[in-house]
């Protein structure tokens, strides 16, 4: 009997396991389910801004490959490229089989076009000591996984405890309290502010700082790169 395997396919195989085994459990035991072997996998990341470790990932990938039997293509392109790549891709119904949310987070608008990666997700939820609540509403459509976060960056408010009492000013907790203390920094010569700048962090930091009321929760978000399966 004559058989293709689709991407889709592929996908669910990995996802859904042989024999009853999960994409987790594959990947605990680094070995990938029989029906994977002499297959294709193509992945979309974004160009990192530390070149050695796209070096080093591809010679990982490619290591992994060779060990299952399975032909990994990576392609890496600018961060602030990949949104229309994914539009482009999930239009035509063709593209890559994982891709890499850096920065740009759009699993609730594109869950459509994912596998459900729930088993993943809350396997290592379980494994690790459960997941963060802006790691679930950045990967999580109606409670189900699309996505899984890998990382997850502190971006605090930072502010010179000196500074500030030199104009009788203790721990700001509002962003108002930072807009007056800036004002009477600045008049001493000590001026303060925010970047801005044609990359994602300083315009997702604007946006967060920008859209919320203290600085304490605006300061932790969750820009976590997420790996998402897409559908064929």
């Amino acid at each position: 009997m004559h058989s293709t395997i689709s991407r889709r396919s592929l996908i669910k195989g990995a996802v859904a396991g042989a024999a009853g085994s999960t994409l987790l459990t594959m990947l605990d035991a680094r070995q990938a389910p029989a029906q994977t072997k002499g297959t294709n996998l193509r992945l979309l990341l974004w160009s990192h801004y530390v070149p050695a470790y796209d070096v080093w990932f591809d010679k990982f990938t490619k290591e992994w490959g060779d060990k299952t039997g399975v032909k990994v293509r990576v392609d890496h392109i600018p961060h602030l490229e990949l949104p229309a790549r994914y539009a482009a891709e999930f239009a035509a119904g063709a593209g890559h089989d994982l891709i890499y949310f850096a920065g740009q987070i759009l699993t609730g608008q594109y869950y459509r076009n994912l596998v459900d990666v729930s088993d993943v997700a809350e396997g290592l939820g379980k494994k690790y000591g459960g997941w963060l609540d802006a790691a679930k509403s950045a990967a999580q459509v109606a409670g189900h996984w699309y996505a899984v976060p890998d990382f997850f960056i502190s971006i605090p408010v930072l502010w010179r405890k000196d500074l500030f009492a030199s104009v009788g000013l203790g721990e700001p907790k509002t962003w108002d309290d930072l807009r007056k203390a800036g004002g009477q920094l600045k008049a001493k010569g000590h001026p303060t502010g925010m970047q801005f700048s044609h990359c994602n962090d300083a315009r997702r930091t604007r946006a967060d700082r920008t859209s919320r009321s203290t600085p304490k929760r605006c300061a932790r978000r969750s820009s976590s790169a997420r790996r998402s399966t897409t559908r064929a």
